[in-house]
């Protein structure tokens, strides 16, 4: 995901010269002397005197979006990706622990074995499987809670009061 923030250079250049011309045209129109150049400016290299010896030049890059895109913006991006990438590595176990409390990973929390828990049940300082057993009634909670709230979302509260009633017959019922 991260490497991908390469590709974007080119998407960048276009919406930035889009905003250039826009800014520019408002300008015109304001009758204004201001023009914002949406060119890098030509460098000129300075040919260094080769020695006998030597048989090989040397290359520069003389587009100036590609040098900028070279020295500047891929430099950029490598920098972030790995600041980003040794903050988060240090971490990264404990993020996959967790990962058993985002909702969508419910339905996977109670195939994952005991061992996977043994991390956090030593940091809280209970047994593992107790710990497993916990997060699935939670689980199991969260799926009742969010059952009733799409009830309420969708304005059948008449619905909710007669299963409501229902399952206290039902449990007056059994016991």
């Amino acid at each position: 995901m991260l490497n991908d923030m390469y590709d974007i250079f080119d998407l960048i250049v276009k919406k930035t010269n889009a905003f250039l011309n826009y800014i520019n045209q408002i300008e015109t129109i304001r009758n204004k002397d201001i023009v914002i150049e949406h060119e890098l400016p030509q460098q000129r290299f300075r040919k260094r005197k080769r020695m006998v010896d030597e048989t090989t030049e040397d290359s520069f890059i003389t587009d100036p979006m590609k040098k900028f895109k070279v020295e500047v913006f891929k430099s950029v991006i490598s920098q972030a990706i790995q600041s980003i990438s040794q903050r988060f590595e240090a971490n990264k176990q404990i993020y996959e622990n967790f990962s058993g409390l985002i909702t969508r990973n419910f339905k996977s929390l109670d195939l994952l074995s005991d061992s996977k828990f043994t991390d956090i049940a030593k940091k809280i300082g209970i047994d593992n499987v107790e710990l497993k057993n916990e997060l699935l009634s939670f689980t199991q909670i969260y799926r009742l809670v969010f059952f009733i709230f799409m009830f309420f979302k969708n304005g059948s509260f008449i619905l909710f009061l007669i299963l409501y009633v229902y399952l206290l017959i039902l449990i007056i019922y059994v016991c």
